[in-house]
């Protein structure tokens, strides 16, 4: 179905609560055709499941840890499996860094750099062996998958629910991608936009209802049986 020699397939999503559901059969639909998918998430989320003294990036208290049923898929969890190259010096910053959440101040900036660079390097390794690539918008950008990927097609699924100024982040991005698909039903659900003058500029308007008129319209229901 791919092959290591080809552009890989990025989807994107807007929403964490629904990567859980799409993973999951995602994997099933994907099970005997060895490809391999990947979930990217945030540095503040990574630093949610491996926290870093004196790092900038404070996870919010209401932030949670990675689901279990992700971890095995997901990027920062991937790199640190026994079997990649650089784990062993991965899991040693994260004993490093366990051991002083009390006592940041035995943990250097440059100890941190260090940890940094490394999880970059590892990650770039990571996604040059995966197929599909799940994420955010805003987080398609990051520049580990700038680097690791050469994107063919990309995926925005909810675009309906999505800005339009991010739905263009991936877009922008990887502007030499040869397909792009925007899923969604502006009918439902329109981009949440708290201030008025956003709204009247236009801001609730998104991509998805922005090409509505030339949208391809189920006539299955698969949601609901």
């Amino acid at each position: 179905m791919f092959s290591r020699n080809m552009s890989l397939v990025i989807i994107v999503c807007i929403k964490s609560v629904l990567m859980i559901l799409i993973s999951a059969q995602l994997l099933m639909s994907l099970e005997n055709h060895h490809v391999r998918v990947v979930r990217v998430y945030s540095e503040m989320q990574e630093n949610v499941d491996f926290p870093i003294p004196r790092d900038l990036l404070i996870p919010s208290k209401q932030k949670q840890t990675t689901d279990e049923s992700l971890q095995n898929i997901s990027l920062h969890f991937l790199i640190r499996q026994p079997s990649k190259l650089h784990s062993a010096q991965i899991l040693a910053f994260d004993r490093l860094f366990a051991m002083n959440q009390e006592t940041p101040e035995n943990v250097t900036d440059d100890k941190v750099k260090e940890y940094h660079k490394l999880i970059q390097t590892a990650s770039v390794e990571e996604l040059k062996e995966c197929d599909i690539i799940l994420c955010t918008c805003t987080g398609s950008s990051s520049k580990r998958i700038v680097r690791g990927t050469n994107i063919a097609q990309i995926i925005i699924d909810e675009c309906a629910m999505c800005m339009e100024p991010e739905a263009l982040v991936p877009l922008v991005t990887f502007s030499s991608a040869e397909k792009v698909v925007l899923i969604g039903d502006h009918k439902q659900l329109q981009p949440i936009v708290i201030n008025r003058d956003a709204k009247i500029l236009g801001l609730e308007m998104s991509l998805f209802e922005r090409y509505a008129d030339k949208a391809l319209m189920l006539d299955i229901q698969y949601r609901m049986v």
